[in-house]
């Protein structure tokens, strides 16, 4: 029981350091998480209609995937967001998209993911894959404090 609590302690910090990004630290954090997991992290298209929705772009074994990252708190984000990410797969022609927040989605955006390619990484799996990713450094034990060791705080 008191291990649950230390976790659930943990993963709250890592999710309050996340928060604490400046943009840039976030996006580079998320690019660094891709990186590891072997993808090629590209820039997003310099040009076109929907470039306010694609903060990355991301590429393993021919399969070309975009990245949107939200970094709001937001709780149930709706399916709207998701409905948009669907178009712009579409518009871009590529396998699909992630859809990353520090929040989470509701119950319609989890439905809408399914029929447009698109895959939603709520702040759980984002906190998931910062752990995952993460080179543990013995002598800074919490997730919180390697977060903070590679990403620079907002200002």
């Amino acid at each position: 029981q008191q291990r649950e609590a230390e976790q659930a302690r943990e993963r709250a910090d890592i999710l309050a350091a996340v928060r604490n990004l400046s943009w840039d630290g976030y996006l580079a954090l998320i690019a660094d998480i891709y990186r590891r997991k072997a993808f090629e992290v590209l820039p997003p298209p310099a040009e076109g209609s929907d470039t306010d929705v694609i903060d990355l772009v991301v590429d393993r074994d021919g399969q070309r995937m975009l990245v949107n990252c939200q970094l709001r708190g937001e709780m149930d984000i709706p399916s709207a967001a998701v409905a948009e990410m669907g178009r712009v797969v579409y518009n871009y022609s590529v396998a699909g998209a992630y859809l990353i927040a520090d929040g989470s989605f509701s119950d319609d955006s989890e439905s809408e993911a399914g029929s447009t390619g698109v895959v939603l990484i709520d702040g759980n799996g984002l906190i998931d894959l910062v752990v995952e990713t993460t080179p543990r450094d013995e002598s800074k034990p919490s997730g919180f404090s390697r977060l903070n060791t590679r990403f620079a705080k907002k200002s």
